[in-house]
């Protein structure tokens, strides 16, 4: 798709201005320009920032094309004539200015109307955008606001899959986009989606750039990837015939540890939803390198979920995760909560009888219709428990992480 090859090549040629403006900025120059340059390189790196989405995203939402085309060709000839204009050495804001705002008094003397900003774009460009009437709950989940819990290394995410072309990656008219990860500075990003059908089959897809600076591409089934932790990256291997075991497919290294726990969960829920996934390692719908500091049965709605207390061994920070205790989906994340320093406070938990109040958790469902969650009159989440000695042995593992978080 053109289109696509033309928004990576501008975002390509934004980097490579900011990169420009950057050594104008370090070398020997008045310090009151410092400010207005170091504003227009994040103004330029925001620009191909977005132009990358645009890139990625429309290889999914391909009816939305000749929409954004005609976007573009307001965008790029502006983008291209601002640099021109910065060029000359003789470029001066100020005269630039007056020059303008004579040519802007030409123009009315001789009655021609000011320029529009945005021109009207052709009906044949307009495009109607469905909407849809519910939001899948993958889509909302990356769209809310996380604490960051960071985690600290210096690696990069890399996708080892050969770059595939654009007839081999399976993104049909009609697909809807559940969330976008950006990593590596956005030079490499995954994009999760549904296809109209079946519409449970989630795919994933990969761009990184090339040696020669060109996007490439690959996209996989969640039913052929199998996923796994690995400190502070998240690990997608495919099995290999001609090796006749798995091998790395994508690494991401995440920073924040929220986001991490978030992708896992997310993955392993639609690849034990999909059609086409014959069996889900029971080891995948757990994250690992966690300490289980408590567990038991929490009724709901419908049926009993088990709810496991765990903390994490490499931010040592602790999180509540609710499965599916029986049946097909049996270890399946339903929701998981964040704990977080606020959470732990004395007046933010209580118990009543089987039941424990906690507040201020930042709670994650991946379930559209769950009907299990429940809420006091303070809005605290309530947590109901089976057993007597569950409610007591929980509010014991949460004191103790109340009392080390206080120290």
């Amino acid at each position: 798709m053109a289109e696509t090859v033309e928004c990576w090549w501008l975002a390509k040629r934004a980097d490579d201005i900011a990169a420009a403006l950057t050594r104008i900025r370090t070398s020997p120059l008045p310090s009151h320009s410092h400010a207005d340059i170091t504003n227009v390189i994040s103004e330029v790196l925001h620009s191909g920032s977005l132009l990358r989405d645009l890139s990625d995203l429309l290889r999914i939402y391909r009816d939305r094309v000749s929409l954004v085309r005609g976007f573009l060709g307001i965008l790029a000839p502006c983008l291209g004539r601002s640099v021109e204009d910065i060029r000359p050495s003789m470029y001066e804001a100020t005269v630039l200015k007056t020059l303008i705002e004579k040519t802007l008094r030409l123009r009315a003397a001789r009655g021609i109307e000011a320029p529009r900003t945005l021109p009207l774009l052709p009906l044949w460009s307009q495009v109607r955008i469905p909407q849809t009437g519910q939001i899948h709950w993958a889509q909302q989940i990356f769209d809310r606001k996380h604490a960051m819990t960071r985690m600290r290394h210096q690696v990069v995410s890399c996708c080892y899959a050969p770059s595939m072309p654009d007839a081999a990656l399976e993104t049909p008219p009609g697909s809807t986009v559940l969330f976008k990860l950006k990593f590596n500075q956005n030079t490499l990003s995954v994009v999760l989606y549904l296809p109209p059908y079946p519409p449970t089959a989630a795919r994933l897809l990969c761009r990184w750039t090339a040696r020669d600076g060109s996007p490439a591409y690959a996209s996989r089934g969640l039913h052929e990837l199998r996923i796994k932790r690995k400190g502070c990256a998240l690990k997608l291997e495919r099995w290999s015939l001609e090796r006749g075991k798995p091998e790395e497919w994508l690494v991401l290294y995440f920073k924040g540890w929220e986001k991490m726990v978030l992708f896992h969960d997310v993955f392993a829920v639609l690849k034990q939803h999909c059609p086409r996934t014959v069996m889900c390692d029971p080891e995948e719908l757990m994250l690992g390198e966690e300490r289980k500091l408590f567990r038991g049965r929490i009724t709901t709605a419908s049926t009993p979920h088990i709810l496991t207390l765990y903390l994490d061994k490499t931010t040592s920070t602790p999180r509540l995760s609710a499965t599916i205790p029986h049946g097909p989906l049996k270890r399946s994340p339903v929701w998981t909560a964040f704990v977080h320093p606020d959470s732990l406070k004395p007046e933010n938990f209580r118990r009543r009888a089987r039941k424990v109040l906690l507040k201020k958790l930042d709670m994650n469902v991946y379930d559209q219709g769950y009907e299990g969650r429940r809420r006091g009159r303070g809005g605290e989440m309530v947590l109901g428990f089976c057993e007597d000695g569950d409610a007591e042995a929980f509010l014991s593992a949460w004191k103790a992480l109340a009392k080390e978080a206080a120290l």
